[in-house]
């Protein structure tokens, strides 16, 4: 028994239109090659292919075409404008179509799982598609879906010259396997001419998918206002039940194209973003990139607020510590010395020689008795000065090893204060630094050699309800634990230009079992919504303004799934007071109402996520209330 299966709308939908891939192609080759912006390439493809199609018409019986005989036709046709002999074009060419077509696939999982269970039943499942892209291409698809090991051997129209369409790759398959009855094989495919009627011309049962909602999808992809698109596409794509905030990764993406931009129109070649944060910002950077085309070099450079304190700063008697007590003034001496990255062994030392509690946490640490005691002791300045030296040192080694320009320093972090960019600017005194962020509550030590953008939200309105940026700083927390890293924080950098994680196994728990596969979702679903949006015509306004009411919906009014999800993250601060913010903490039921009621605009002024606080305390009958006062406020600033 054998089982032949079709691939597009059968197995892989896509994203974006089948020509749509092809449109973006053109576009990508003309950026790429620097051809003229009078050469449609697009179109010039599109004639080529028509006429090749009716010259294998006329040798082959068959309206194919084969893509490198394509791609040499066009070739010749725009040479004059290459520096580039066929072999390297053609590598390129194909690189850039592959690119696409794995950025804009996805899976049918219902027709795979099917696919999976029929295993058993046949001797052979063979792949048949009529396509004009050959094995290797189909190859490189399977791999890339992983499923491959589901296939015993693949047919396609264009390497063979015979079609689906005309039947006859039907009849050579049946020669390949020596059959002259093929009653008891089966085809399963969208097609309702090539993949139904023509094979049971040959004897051949057939399974019909109804693919004409993802069909539809296509017609309609340029006609269809951008909302209504994404509600087709988001629903065919199963993407609430895949992805449980696809409203953030919209706001990622705006991040992105607005970081992308600001970076192109400053002409800046190198990029370091920040761990840990960075670390996902990037990944999702480096596929906007590569995706579209840029040419923009990021690095992940490992930093950390504790990490870049104690170099940044200055000998004892001239320190005043402001970057850490700006933020945190009710600490212990334990954590003022882990905060300056003190080892066990120095924090032991200054105990044993000391009357100091160093454990009892001090209200308002740098006026007190206590702090002015320790500045004064010999021991801590020895071991102050002498850890300072060294990872000012270390720090200074570790940037050289990353080969980039050291005097103009572009950084991209989460943000909110920005403090890791104040600590490199007091390191690294000689460079401009340049730092973009998802959002800035506060510019912090800003200058004009060290700069900060908050490209979402910014301190001149964020805190203004009425501002459409507001709404990306309403739950800040929600975007530090999706945006979490696969590794420790750094604690400090070591001689030989490496660095040293904290290793903290809480952290570790929670990313492997809960945010590293939601992470993978959302980067799934990231680069499907960056090939629709680059291949919409709506104007950079439109799509800001559809990702703003979609976030809005979704951050004053979360749906269950939603809120219950952040009810079991938490984050850990390694920098400060070191302690970890639960999220679920349980509270007084009453006294959290007698708040609400005596002070509303307290009340949610303080909350973490207002929406989710309202949930947590048994009020989230409020919510709708809620949402409709900011969206009223929101409609009536129209900033």
């Amino acid at each position: 028994m054998l089982l032949l299966v079709d691939y597009f709308d059968t197995l892989v939908h896509r994203a974006i239109p089948p020509e749509g891939v092809k449109k973006y192609w053109g576009i990508r080759v003309s950026k790429y090659f620097n051809i003229a912006k009078d050469i449609d390439i697009y179109a010039l493809r599109f004639a080529i292919e028509e006429k090749q199609c009716k010259l294998n018409l006329e040798i082959y019986d068959e309206q194919e075409f084969r893509y490198k005989d394509m791609c040499l036709e066009l070739y010749e046709s725009i040479k004059k404008s290459l520096l580039v002999n066929f072999a390297d074009f053609f590598e390129k060419v194909k690189a850039i179509e592959l690119e696409i077509e794995l950025q804009v696939q996805y899976l049918n999982e219902d027709n795979i799982l099917w696919l999976k269970q029929q295993k058993k039943n046949y001797d052979k499942i063979c792949l048949v598609s009529d396509f004009y892209l050959d094995n290797e291409f189909f190859t490189h698809f399977l791999e890339f879906h992983g499923i491959k090991n589901l296939f015993d051997e693949i047919f396609i129209s264009s390497f063979y010259m015979k079609s689906k369409r005309s039947g006859k790759l039907y009849q050579l398959i049946m020669e390949h396997f020596g059959s002259t009855d093929a009653s008891n094989w089966v085809i399963f495919g969208d097609n309702k001419i090539s993949d139904i009627q023509n094979s049971r011309l040959y004897g051949i049962k057939a399974i019909h998918f109804n693919a004409n909602q993802y069909h539809n999808y296509y017609k309609n992809f340029d006609e269809t206002n951008l909302p209504s698109l994404f509600n087709i596409f988001d629903k065919l794509n199963n993407v609430f039940n895949k992805v449980i905030y696809p409203q953030v990764v919209k706001a990622l993406y705006l991040f992105i194209k607005e970081l992308y931009d600001k970076l192109e129109e400053r002409k800046v070649k190198d990029v370091l973003f920040l761990s840990r944060e960075g670390e996902y910002l990037k990944k999702l950077f480096d596929n906007y990139v590569q995706y579209i085309g840029g040419s923009i070099n990021s690095h992940y450079f490992f930093v950390s607020r504790r990490a870049t304190f104690l170099p940044s700063l200055k000998e004892i008697g001239k320190e005043k510590f402001e970057t850490l007590f700006r933020q945190y003034i009710n600490i212990s001496i334990r954590e003022f010395l882990l905060n300056l990255n003190f080892m066990d062994e120095q924090i032991k030392i200054i105990k044993d020689n000391s009357d100091l509690n160093l454990e009892n946490r001090i209200q308002n640490f740098p006026d007190s008795e206590e702090f002015k005691k320790l500045l004064i002791m010999p021991i801590f300045i020895e071991f102050y000065e002498e850890n300072r030296r060294s990872q000012l040192s270390n720090i200074k080694n570790y940037l050289l090893s990353l080969n980039i320009d050291h005097e103009n320093l572009n950084i991209v972090d989460i943000g909110w204060k920005g403090t890791i960019q104040d600590n490199l600017a007091n390191i690294f005194i000689t460079s401009n630094i340049s730092g973009y962020y998802l959002g800035l509550y506060y510019s912090g030590f800003s200058s004009k050699r060290s700069q900060k953008i908050g490209l979402l939200f910014s301190p001149d309105i964020t805190f203004k309800i009425s501002a459409w940026s507001s709404i990306y700083k309403e739950c800040s927390s929600l975007f530090e634990v999706l945006l979490s890293a696969s590794h420790g924080s750094v604690k400090r950098y070591l001689l030989n230009g490496e660095v040293e994680l904290i290793d903290n196994k809480l952290e570790e728990s929670l990313f492997i079992s809960t945010i590293k596969p939601v992470q993978e979702k959302m980067f799934d679903y990231f680069k499907k919504i960056v090939a629709i949006f680059d291949l919409r015509r709506d104007s950079y306004l439109v799509k800001r303004a559809y990702i703003n009411k979609q976030y809005a919906d979704f951050i004053f009014s979360p749906n269950l799934l939603q809120l219950k999800f952040f009810q079991n993250l938490f984050h850990v601060e390694s920098f400060g007071v070191h302690e970890v913010t639960e999220f679920n903490k349980e509270e007084n039921l009453i006294w959290e109402w007698g708040k609400f009621f005596y002070n509303p605009k307290a009340y949610i002024s303080h909350a973490i996520w207002p929406s989710y606080k309202l949930f947590l305390h048994r009020l989230k009958w409020l919510i709708p209330l809620y949402k409709a006062y900011r969206l009223f406020k929101l409609r009536k600033g129209n900033t």
